[in-house]
């Protein structure tokens, strides 16, 4: 049972989520309290630990192909989700980024994990198909989780 909640409010934005996330449990633990999510949340470093028996069997090939499929779809942006233990990971998957406006969305997340079925990425891995999102703002990977 859940002693409380911790709500912290940044005032700026920021890109490094799993730093932000890293420091305050470090500061929970010191102080005696205990925190639970570790898996969902982290540095790309940490997250991409989780994947470690998962990456060798991504080879190289599969960044260049999704690179060139970017290039010649005129993509701005596109990455890979792997699944392991009902979580999708980004971090250390393929991925293409051909417009810096999407560099920040790549960047949080490689700090994050999905539960399957969270989120548009999640409802497509747990359908087995694509997915069509008519208004990407109401797409949050976040909220609702299913």
């Amino acid at each position: 049972m859940a002693l409380g909640v911790l709500e912290v409010v940044l005032d700026h934005q920021t890109t490094n989520l799993g730093h932000v996330f890293e420091f305050l449990v470090g500061v929970l633990r010191r102080n005696g309290f205990y925190t639970t999510g570790l898996d969902r949340l982290g540095t790309e470093p940490t997250m991409r630990h989780m994947l470690r028996d998962v990456l060798p069997s991504v080879c190289d090939s599969n960044s260049i192909a999704l690179q060139h499929m970017c290039h010649a779809l005129g993509f701005p942006f596109a990455q890979c989700w792997l699944q392991k233990n009902g979580l999708l990971i980004a971090a250390g998957a393929p991925y293409c980024v051909n417009d810096a406006m999407a560099l920040p969305y790549r960047q949080i997340s490689t700090q994050v994990a999905l539960h399957c079925g969270q989120g548009p990425v999640g409802q497509a891995y747990q359908k087995g198909t694509m997915i069509w999102v008519d208004d990407v703002s109401k797409g949050s990977q976040v909220y609702p989780e299913s």
